[in-house]
């Protein structure tokens, strides 16, 4: 890096780059590769989803926009329908590690219908949690419906291959653009 006072400039010179993203999915074995050997991409043994859910179960941030998005959402469509909020990480150490308990939440079928894995748009790293097997195989061993709802559309993680639908939340727009 050479600063150039009299300007007030940096330059700051490159002799190689290499995307985030590409490091990450260089890795030797990849998370589909490893979860596909497991059977993770077979049909689900859930059951359809139902058209009208009476409990929806909520995994997600209990602080984050997709929370308000989803309960207001949910409550201006089908305002039959009983939320139950199930307050989860959905990022970084502790995101994959606090997913992967939804499977004791299938003995409450009696209560809910469906379960909605929950999380807004973010880098690959923020979604990464999401990539893991651990969580993948919670996903595809719920005895309830799951809906993968992570991410923005061109988001896809390894959850919405093994859950039994993808409900991206689609990008906002932002003011003055068509």
């Amino acid at each position: 890096m050479t600063i150039y006072e009299k300007a007030g400039r940096y330059q700051l010179l490159v002799r190689a780059m290499q995307p985030t993203a590409l490091v990450i999915w260089q890795r030797p074995s990849s998370p589909e590769a490893e979860a596909g050997a497991g059977g993770l991409f077979a049909p689900s043994a859930s059951g359809p989803c139902r058209a009208f859910p009476q409990g929806i179960g909520l995994i997600t941030s209990p602080t984050g926009a997709a929370i308000r998005d989803l309960v207001s959402v949910i409550s201006r469509r089908y305002p039959l329908a009983r939320i139950v909020v199930i307050p989860t990480v959905v990022q970084g150490d502790g995101g994959a590690s606090s997913i992967h308990l939804l499977a004791p939440l299938c003995q409450y079928t009696r209560l809910l219908d469906v379960l909605i894995l929950a999380r807004g748009g973010g880098s690959l790293e923020d979604l990464w949690c999401f990539n893991e097997e651990a969580v993948a195989r919670a996903v595809f061993g719920s005895r309830l419906p799951v809906v993968s709802a992570v991410g923005h559309e061109t988001d896809f993680c390894l959850c919405d291959f093994v859950a039994d639908l993808r409900a991206p939340t689609p990008r906002r727009r932002r003011a003055g653009r068509a």
